[in-house]
């Protein structure tokens, strides 16, 4: 399976989570709830991770690598991952009871799985 045929699945997995963690919370399982969109922040911050680990370990190789471009980049990155370090901090907060920190994460995921969407279909730049 190519990038082109994993990235819509694994967008469409992110809205079918996303929408179950709000299911769960109008039903009023809150810590379910919040435990999705935990899981949900995981594939927005393993990569981001990864990409600002390999620049702080060297980044003189990291430079020649992937070119001085790729610098610009590393801001977008570094955002990309304090906002999946916020959600899980705030599913934390919401799985120990603090509903309202839930929706904040919500919302954020929300935002991300968005982004996604537009990555995968309007932007094409899987494709």
């Amino acid at each position: 399976m190519t990038n082109d045929e994993l990235m819509p699945l694994l967008a469409w997995i992110g809205v079918v989570v996303w929408l179950s963690a709000f299911c769960l919370a109008i039903a009023r399982r809150f810590r379910p709830a919040a435990a999705l969109t935990g899981l949900l922040a995981l594939p927005f911050l393993v990569p981001s991770l990864v990409v600002l680990l390999r620049w702080a370990i060297d980044p003189v190789a990291y430079t020649t690598r992937y070119g001085t471009a790729a610098l610009t980049e590393l801001r977008l990155t570094a955002v990309i991952a304090g906002l999946a370090v916020l959600v899980l901090t705030a599913s934390a907060l919401a799985y120990r009871g603090r509903v309202r920190w839930g929706v904040f994460a919500w919302l954020i995921d929300g935002a991300g799985v968005a982004f996604l969407l537009y990555l995968v279909y309007f932007f094409r730049i899987f494709q």
